[in-house]
């Protein structure tokens, strides 16, 4: 089984065409002991993720945040550029580990868990706290944004909300196009619900300012909206994977706001059209230009029990369509595909490390 575990880390799934046309899927053989990761390297060319803007849920099968056993770390962030030269078969560049240095938060502290989440645009770096207590209190979260020059990572703003409270781990999942910050936040009221929220920073010079917080217009106690977190251009993408409505328990959503005139206001909610309770639509998600995919990592109809699956939503007019439902000719049960997703033109890579 640990085998199989290892050569599934990743799947890569290769459509020319996310709309119903020619495409084929492939395994990727790695394992999380293979010295890199595939979810933190950098394009240097394109400033972009290898994950995307998509983010991922930490874990679909509870409400609750992951727990760990190892003693608490203020945590760090390697980075990854594409070099020049190649050494593959394949592509223009190669990626040369650790080409700039590792860094960390300038008032880092154990527990913080630096690192939470990761983006990058151009030259600018976000990297989210979702634990540190300074300013909004104990696990209140918080995102610290780096700028590249000459080889060197230098800090250039900490970025927490106004509003922030205690267990709001805001943080967990960071976006970033531009100009542009968002971030993923629990937004843990004082009876324990996590309904969630997103944080919008947008940068003007050199200063960074808070512009507004988004909700779901129904989000209910436990959905944890922005689980989840893409942005593009003038829309962002949050997934909540434990929304009820309108699929049952669990079953899942994702909330689409769109910025006009300076201001931001939901646009769409998106749901599977085959939605089912335990489903987690919403554990990823990812956007580009007009096309949004949304993982659903439990989903069990095409290849049994939390086999997952990913939809592929169109807009046209300011309307969102469904086009597609992706999923493996060779899946299987718990193989949890759609727990990651990036997108880039036409071509979408769907993470299963079940």
């Amino acid at each position: 089984m640990e085998n199989s575990r290892r050569r599934k880390f990743l799947r890569v799934l290769v459509a020319t065409s996310l709309f119903g046309g020619t495409g084929c899927s492939t395994d990727i053989s790695g394992s999380r002991d293979s010295g890199t990761d595939p979810r933190t390297s950098i394009d240097e060319t394109s400033g972009s993720s290898s994950e995307g803007t998509g983010t991922l849920l930490k874990d679909p099968t509870t409400r609750s945040s992951p727990s760990t056993t190892s003693a608490p770390s203020s945590g760090q962030f390697h980075t990854q550029t594409r070099t020049g030269s190649s050494t593959s078969t394949k592509g223009n560049g190669s990626l040369k580990e650790y080409s700039l240095p590792k860094f960390a938060a300038g008032d880092g502290d154990p527990g913080d868990r630096f690192g939470s989440g990761v983006a990058t645009s151009g030259r600018t770096i976000v990297v989210g706290a979702e634990s540190d207590e300074d300013p909004n209190g104990g696990q209140g979260g918080a995102a610290y944004v780096f700028g590249r020059r000459s080889g060197s990572v230098v800090q250039q703003a900490k970025l927490a909300p106004e509003a922030g409270n205690p267990g709001g781990h805001v943080g967990k999942t960071v976006a970033i196009v531009g100009e542009t910050v968002v971030l993923g936040a629990d937004d843990r009221l004082e009876d324990g619900a996590q309904p969630g929220a997103a944080y919008v920073f947008e940068r003007t010079g050199e200063s960074w300012s808070e512009r507004t917080k988004l909700v779901p217009e129904d989000r209910a106690a436990l959905d944890r909206f922005a689980d989840s977190l893409a942005v593009s251009e003038n829309t962002v993408i949050g997934g909540a994977p434990f929304a009820d409505e309108p699929n049952g328990e669990n079953a899942g959503a994702a909330y689409v706001f769109e910025r006009s005139g300076g201001s931001w206001a939901q646009t769409a909610k998106l749901v599977a059209p085959d939605g089912d309770p335990k489903d987690n639509f919403g554990t990823s998600v990812a956007l580009a230009g007009e096309t949004a995919l949304v993982g659903a990592s439990s989903d069990e109809d095409r290849n049994g029990p939390e086999s997952g699956s990913v939809y592929v939503f169109e807009r046209a007019k300011g309307s969102w369509t469904h086009r597609a439902t992706l999923a493996p000719d060779d899946g299987m049960a718990g193989m949890g595909f759609g727990w990651t997703v990036a997108l880039s033109n036409r071509t979408a890579l769907v993470g299963a490390p079940f």
